[in-house]
């Protein structure tokens, strides 16, 4: 529908696998390199391992169209088969008698075949792709198939290709044996910043594009924070995006229309999602007005204000926060979280009209769980669960303030005012503080949002954003790691690994082009990368990387395991 607008001649970013538009970053180039070396040597088993979307497939047909004709491969994908099965498709892809009803027979005409063509100079070579659906008992039929050799090689060189379970199977003890025996590992790992941006570029070159410019610097910018790197929502989000710059009649692939995409692809548009209205207003659209409205429809822009930037920017110490808390058993140890976190306080409950308050309106069935006696041991459970950490409050734990709970968990608590826009844009589980109609404190975890709608982990699984933006007094708590370690605070003068880490960040990013001013030295350019960095992520922008910068960074990042929102 879109290649003549942008002068291609087939479409860039099909999500099928396509040997043609294969393109290797680094660690894909080593994971190739390995494959073509065991083939070469006659490695006997070769595993490669790679995170969903990253591209094994495409590497694995790539490969295969690159072995010579004196190679025989027994390609086979989805293997949800018994051992038996496996036999009978293994001698079936290689063109030998596959009907029979006993791995016995079977295995005599396999051992056969593999010394007929060892006779003739031939290799033989099993690929099995999706091989983290084996069961144990066909691994166990795979080491059984790796002992058929002669004195000096083997026989069959396989190769099994699957997503990470593949590896936690193979740690397994009853497998051992077959762990033992694999001779090279590859892994497979998203693209970085430079790399996506070549991915694209490599694409839309050999789709037949003219120039290579369609998709703006902070439109890439917004790709790579969606897609963390991974080929395949790589794919989806640039045809959505070229699709929607069409139907707009815009030449260039903007930021806002990657957001909006974004939306569409992952539920989070309103009533009508806006790939939906592109495809009426392709059919309807004739006037400029009509254009316009389209393109203005926007995604959000909030900014985090000076207020909640003060507050989260630069949350309390761990020591001031331990000074001021309450001791357990005290009359104020439950309570006054705003007494322990040293924050400010919770707008006040409305008063009614004169003559007294109006009579207290029941919570909805589904909300009241918020404000139970337990309701905040229970949103910060909930939150705690989002980061997979198995360790639950405890009784002591009631006692101490949210940050105390994190730290004592190893994690940081970024605590302050914001609205419901910026918690978006930090994109973390949070724990939102809340009040009922007669004045009642409660305690909403969210862990995920999908279009209005937010998950809490809790009894009330779902809670809207209609009820949140009523009943939330603007409070958040978010549970956070700070991977990097180091100051709280970078600044112009530090220096040291931290520093070095964000100026790497800032590079993979695309926002330090070039890797030598990755010196650990805090100057003007790292300043400039950080301001840049945090104008485009609707923060306060003065170039000091404090809590939610770097809180954003190891979002976009993949080396980090960060929950999201969405």
């Amino acid at each position: 529908m879109y290649t003549k607008f942008f002068g291609l001649k087939e479409k860039p970013f099909n999500l099928t696998p396509d040997p043609k538009f294969l393109y290797l970053g680094k660690n894909h180039k080593e994971s190739y390199a390995q494959l073509l070396y065991s083939v070469k040597e006659h490695v006997g088993f070769v595993v490669l391992i790679g995170e969903v979307g990253t591209g094994k497939t495409t590497i694995c047909r790539s490969f295969l169209n690159q072995l010579p004709d004196t190679c025989n491969i027994a390609y086979i994908f989805n293997p949800n088969l018994d051992d038996l099965e496996l036999l009978k498709s293994l001698n079936k892809e290689l063109g030998i008698e596959h009907r029979y009803a006993t791995k016995k027979a079977l295995q005599d005409v396999l051992y056969n075949y593999l010394l007929e063509q060892k006779k003739n100079d031939k290799r033989v070579i099993m690929l099995i792709d999706e091989a983290q659906n084996l069961s144990p008992s066909v691994l166990e039929q795979i080491r059984l198939l790796s002992n058929l050799e002669t004195e000096t090689q083997k026989l069959i060189q396989i190769i099994l290709v699957g997503q990470p379970e593949l590896d936690q199977m193979l740690e397994n003890d009853s497998l051992r044996q077959l762990r033992q025996r694999i001779s090279v590992w590859c892994r497979l790992y998203s693209l970085n910043y430079q790399e996506m941006a070549e991915y694209i570029s490599h694409r839309m070159s050999m789709a037949g594009g003219g120039h290579l410019d369609i998709f703006s610097g902070r439109a890439l910018r917004e790709i790579f924070r969606f897609s963390k790197g991974t080929p395949r929502l790589i794919n989806l989000l640039c045809d959505r995006s070229l699709l929607a710059a069409y139907s707009l009649g815009e030449r260039t692939v903007s930021v806002k229309i990657v957001r909006k995409c974004i939306r569409d692809v992952t539920g989070r548009a309103a009533h009508i999602s806006f790939m939906s209205r592109i495809t009426s207003a392709l059919a309807v659209l004739t006037s400029a007005a009509a254009l316009w409205l389209l393109v203005s429809t926007g995604a959000f822009s909030g900014v985090f204000t000076a207020e909640a930037k003060a507050v989260v920017e630069n949350p309390p110490s761990s020591s001031s926060a331990a000074q001021s808390a309450p001791q357990p058993g005290t009359e104020a140890a439950l309570a006054p979280e705003v007494a322990v976190e040293d924050l400010p306080n919770s707008p006040a409950p409305v008063a009614g009209p004169a003559g007294g308050p109006p009579p207290a309106q029941p919570a909805a069935p589904k909300t009241e769980v918020f404000f139970e006696s337990n309701g905040r041991t229970a949103a910060v459970n909930s939150v705690l669960a989002a980061w997979e950490i198995a360790e639950p409050l405890t009784r002591d734990d009631e006692a101490r303030g949210i940050s105390q709970v994190a730290q004592a968990r190893k994690m940081d608590c970024l605590i302050g005012k914001m609205d419901m826009a910026q918690l978006k844009a930090l994109n973390y589980p949070a724990v939102l503080e809340v009040t009922d109609e007669s004045g009642r404190t409660g305690f909403v975890p969210v862990v995920a949002a999908a279009g209005e709608q937010f998950k809490t982990g809790l009894a009330a699984d779902t809670v809207s954003q209609e009820w949140l933006e009523k009943h939330w007094n603007g409070k958040a708590y978010i549970l956070w790691k700070d991977f990097s370690g180091g100051p709280a605070n970078l600044k112009r003068g530090d220096r040291g690994k931290t520093v070095k880490w964000l100026q790497e960040s800032m590079h993979r990013l695309g926002y330090i082009g070039d890797a030598r001013n990755v010196t650990g030295v805090y100057g003007e350019k790292t300043a400039r990368a950080v301001i840049r960095f945090q104008s485009e992520n609707q923060l306060n922008a003065d170039g000091q990387a404090g809590a939610v910068t770097r809180m954003l960074i190891y979002g976009l990042l993949p080396d980090y395991k960060t929950p999201r929102l969405s």
